[in-house]
């Protein structure tokens, strides 16, 4: 840590898999006192998040082991309630959709002890990617803004889909990511994956090596975080020479996204979410699904002036169930739009497109500026009960310009362009955690459609018989201008 923070106690070599030797475990409990000094004494914010496998090969006493664990590390951070504190959460993870937290941002190592000490182990699957999501989406959305954000991830087996591109994108977010793997169960090329680079990587052969390893994690963690550019604290002026601000996107943001709107247009545009909210979404990735409309809000410039864009979100399910999250004329600002996103329930249900999209041409457009560009974004990963070909058709008819994205294989490529009425107006991701990567990608190709598309009918003006502007280039070089200009039926006298 910078002064002085990691203390001269020794640290133990990271070892690669299999050099630590196996023991048997005991599964009594033990609820192991966290250290008494620290060795991490930073003087900046640090939330801390363990994300710990609960998954069947673990086995009780393994989970037991893994949460003595916890328990060290806690006691190795200076855990409090002050601006320069660290906070710590515990999550337990397994089956997809079952990440459930013992303890969010606990202000104290006796509250954060008690928290996992109660901690049951669940067993099921092993589903490291939906827990990353989930830990970026419900736990890091409320972390400090001065704080730096570290997530050690514990687990002892594969996980059942690739955990590359969650962790991608929690790092992304600026999330700093620790992967502690135990056992052969787990390759070190999905371990890097999940941190990102080797350096974060440990490993110990049986859960029963985890303690020998506590203080070389801790140590690491305390020299990132130190080391790491954070945006500046708010709490009191401090030794540490200021950090350069970085944007701070989460899934479920709980204030407005403070990153620039990559669509800054001066012609108004109202803009509209359809969100899937059907069965095959699940609680977990209906999150993420939201805080991808967050995400997506902040790339536009929202107002209530004439030029500004309005937002609108719309979640359906089976037929007759939209529901208005917010309508046009509130979705004014980022954090209006924010609000609404955040409360908005899952429904779970079927997937009726069609019967939605024409509900939002006829209860949401309907209160759309006469002079603005109309635009529906449908997110979906399922396959509709009812063809939405009719639905879009009739949509994009009324001048509504549609952008389709599918998530996964539930949904497949025809339909998703005859919702959008144009291949190039598609947009795929194989999983709800690679909805963040393609948010620039959408959002630029939105506004560059919104800006060129006619608003207003236009009006024919005889032609002056000599330019009344002023040049607007006046070069020195010369230069040879051709107009070809289109003379076709189609174009009218």
């Amino acid at each position: 840590c910078s002064g002085g923070g990691v203390t001269s106690a020794p640290v133990a070599s990271r070892a690669p898999f299999g050099a630590i030797s196996r023991a048997p475990i005991s599964a009594a409990p033990v609820s192991l006192a966290p250290a008494t000094t620290s060795t991490c004494t930073q003087n900046a914010p640090v939330d801390l998040v363990f994300l710990v496998d609960g998954s069947g090969s673990v086995g009780t006493a393994g989970f037991q082991a893994s949460k003595n664990f916890v328990n060290q590390m806690v006691g190795q951070f200076s855990v409090g309630a002050g601006a320069t504190n660290t906070r710590v959460s515990v999550v337990q993870f397994s089956s997809r959709n079952t990440a459930a937290s013992a303890i969010t941002w606990g202000t104290s190592a006796s509250s954060v002890t008690s928290a996992v000490n109660a901690m049951g182990y669940q067993a099921g699957g092993t589903y490291t990617a939906e827990a990353i999501a989930y830990t970026q989406a419900s736990i890091f959305s409320s972390s400090r803004p001065g704080a730096a954000k570290v997530l050690v991830v514990l687990t002892d087996g594969q996980s059942a889909s690739s955990p590359g591109t969650a962790a991608a994108a929690a790092r992304a977010s600026g999330i700093q990511i620790f992967a502690v793997g135990v056992g052969s169960g787990i390759g070190s090329s999905e371990l890097t994956s999940i941190a990102g680079s080797s350096a974060r990587v440990f490993t110990t052969a049986s859960f029963t090596g985890l303690s020998s390893i506590v203080q070389s994690i801790a140590t690491t963690v305390c020299t990132a975080v130190t080391t790491a550019p954070l945006s500046p604290p708010t709490s009191p002026p401090t030794r540490s020479p200021t950090r350069v601000p970085t944007p701070r996107p989460t899934r479920v943001p709980t204030r407005a996204p403070t990153i620039s709107p990559v669509c800054a247009t001066s012609s108004p545009l109202d803009l509209v979410f359809l969100v899937d909210g059907s069965g095959s979404v699940g609680n977990s990735n209906f999150i993420i699904s939201k805080n991808f409309i967050n995400q997506m809000a902040a790339q536009f410039g929202l107002g209530s002036g004439p030029a500004d864009t309005r937002v609108s979100v719309v979640q359906y399910s089976s037929a007759g169930r939209e529901q208005v999250a917010i309508g046009l004329s509130s979705g004014t600002s980022t954090s209006a739009v924010n609000a609404a996103v955040n409360s908005m329930p899952y429904q779970n249900g079927g997937t009726n497109t069609g019967e939605a999209i024409t509900f939002v041409q006829s209860n949401v457009f309907s209160s759309a500026r006469a002079n603005a560009a109309k635009v529906l974004i449908v997110l979906t990963d399922g396959q509709s009960a009812s063809s939405p070909s009719t639905a879009a058709a009739a949509a994009r008819a009324r001048g509504i310009q549609i952008f389709s994205i599918g998530v996964g294989s539930g949904i497949g490529q025809t339909e998703l362009a005859s919702i959008a009425g144009a291949p190039a107006r598609v947009f795929t991701t194989t999983s709800f955690v690679g909805l963040s990567t393609i948010v620039s990608s959408i959002a630029t190709t939105v506004c560059t459609a919104a800006t060129r598309a006619p608003t207003r009918v236009p009006i024919a003006v005889p032609p002056t018989r000599q330019p009344t502007q002023v040049a607007v280039c006046t070069q020195t070089a010369p230069v040879d201008l051709v107009f070809l200009i289109d003379g076709s039926g189609s174009v009218g006298t």
